[in-house]
């Protein structure tokens, strides 16, 4: 089994709410969870999916928000799982990225942000 693999082959079904951010989820001053709102783009697949944002959106603070969660729901989540699916989602957009823009400095300023998440693993 490829490295690729390991992390990305089939987890459990759950129902994602797939737009996870800071606008949809609500907490109290000292982090406790109040509410999710917008299930409007909800699915249903693999668990680790509704991390891979937070990644790129908040990168000093992911890891933060993964213990939350698990402390909070008691599941513990794979983080290696999960920047492996940003890594594959990620590599994605910089190609489309790619082909849209044709900007190779842009391309490559983004390229470094993935790189230190590769180093992550």
């Amino acid at each position: 089994m490829d490295y690729c693999d390991k992390y990305t082959a089939h987890a459990e079904t759950v129902l994602l709410h797939n737009d996870a951010h800071n606008e949809n989820i609500f907490v109290n001053q000292i982090g406790d969870l109040l509410c999710i709102i917008d299930f409007g783009d909800a699915l249903w697949g693999d668990p680790h999916l509704d991390f891979i944002n937070f990644i790129h959106a908040y990168p000093k603070h992911w890891e933060l928000i993964i213990d939350s969660y698990e402390k909070s729901s008691g599941k513990i989540l794979d983080k290696k799982r999960i920047l492996a699916l940003a890594i594959i989602r990620f590599s994605k957009q910089l190609i489309k990225m790619w082909n849209e823009q044709n900007d190779a400095a842009h391309v490559q300023s983004k390229f470094a942000d993935y790189a230190d998440l590769i180093a992550m693993i």
